[in-house]
C-alpha cells in the first residue's frame, strides 16, 4: 500500500508528514542509506507520524485545520518568530521531525512498553537498585528539537492544567 503523506490540505487518510522521497533526500545529505526497501521506509515514516500525534499533538500550537483530517498538521493559528504559519503547509521542522523518528523506529521503540522501576533487588551478593528519578523513556533530542519551536511549553515539557 502506497503511503499517503499530508500535503497541507488536510487530507483525511493521510499517514505521514514526509514522504520516503523526501527522508530519502533528508538522510542522504546526512547519514547516507537509512533503511532497506520503499515499503519497509513506509511502514517507519507511519509509525514516525504516530509518535509525532501521540506524544506532542496535544501540546502543538494552534488549532488542527479541519476536524476530519487524520493528522495534527495542517493547524491554524501558529504563530512562530512573530509569523503567522500558512494553513495550507506543514513546516519543514515536521517533516524533518517525522524522518528522525522513522531512524530511530528502525532500531527501537519509540514507546516502549515500561514495568514498574526496581527500587532494590539482592540474589546472593549481587544488588542491582535502579535510580528512580532518571527517565527510563528513550530520549530523541534532535527530533525533539526539530518539533520545540511549534509546543506550548518546549519540545521536553509538560502541559500543566490546574483545577
Amino acid at each position: 500500500m502506497a503511503l499517503i503523506v499530508e500535503d497541507g490540505s488536510g487530507l483525511n487518510n493521510a499517514e505521514s508528514y514526509a514522504s520516503v522521497a523526501f527522508a530519502d533526500a533528508y538522510f542522504a545529505a546526512r547519514i547516507g542509506n537509512w533503511g532497506s526497501s520503499t515499503s519497509h521506509k513506509e511502514m517507519l515514516l507511519r509509525l514516525a507520524a504516530d509518535h509525532i500525534d501521540a506524544v506532542y499533538g496535544q501540546r502543538f500550537k494552534g488549532t488542527k485545520g479541519t476536524l476530519s483530517q487524520a493528522l495534527q498538521w495542517p493547524r491554524i493559528g501558529v504563530w512562530v518568530d512573530g509569523y503567522e504559519l500558512p494553513v495550507d503547509e506543514v513546516p519543514i521542522e515536521i517533516q524533518r521531525a517525522c524522518c528522525e523518528f522513522a531512524l530511530a523506529a528502525n532500531t527501537q521503540s519509540l514507546l516502549p512498553t515500561l514495568n514498574q522501576g526496581v527500587k532494590r533487588e539482592k540474589i546472593d551478593v549481587i544488588e542491582i537498585e535502579y535510580d528512580e528519578f532518571s527517565s527510563r523513556l528513550p530520549k530523541f533530542t534532535k527530533a525533539a528539537s526539530l518539533l520545540a519551536k511549534y509546543l506550548t511549553g518546549g519540545a521536553n515539557q509538560c502541559a500543566v492544567a490546574r483545577v
